[in-house]
């Protein structure tokens, strides 16, 4: 709840003049496979199976799709790289291509190791951390500066 939270307020505040946005988005197209096994059943209940991030953000010049994270942000890299290949056969998306596909990760705070992965992965590292999640970072063990 506290991701979904902070992408939503993220899109309202940093992606007021986007394109197309939306949170939670579904990427890919549905299998062959799974399309056979579901036959008759509505194609928003085979969707389902397709993963999610956490946003997708259209702008004039690029396709952002970004990532969320409060632990584990090393996991993301992977996540990030995935949802680039399955953003490629995304009906939706396919009629804003094909401008660029720009992997971004928000995460709360600088991280050297984290920075050089993502660097290396052709990641953007956004540093963010709204003052509603400080509360919440101590109640997990962390420590807030």
């Amino acid at each position: 709840m506290v991701e979904r939270k902070w992408v939503l307020e993220y899109l309202m505040m940093k992606c007021k003049d986007a394109i197309w946005k939306v949170a939670h988005k579904r990427l890919g197209s549905i299998s062959r496979e799974v399309a056979a096994r579901g036959a008759g059943l509505p194609q928003g209940a085979l969707k389902v199976y397709l993963p999610y991030a956490d946003a997708v953000v259209v702008w004039p010049d690029r396709i952002e799709i970004i990532e969320f994270k409060v632990h584990d942000p090393m996991r993301a890299v992977a996540q990030l790289l995935y949802y680039k290949a399955l953003a490629m056969t995304d009906d939706e998306l396919k009629k804003f291509m094909p401008r660029p596909v720009v992997l971004k990760l928000v995460y709360w705070r600088r991280d050297a190791n984290l920075e050089a992965l993502c660097r290396a992965n052709g990641i953007v590292l956004e540093v963010e951390k709204p003052p509603w999640l400080d509360p919440i970072l101590r109640d997990y063990g962390y420590k807030v500066d």
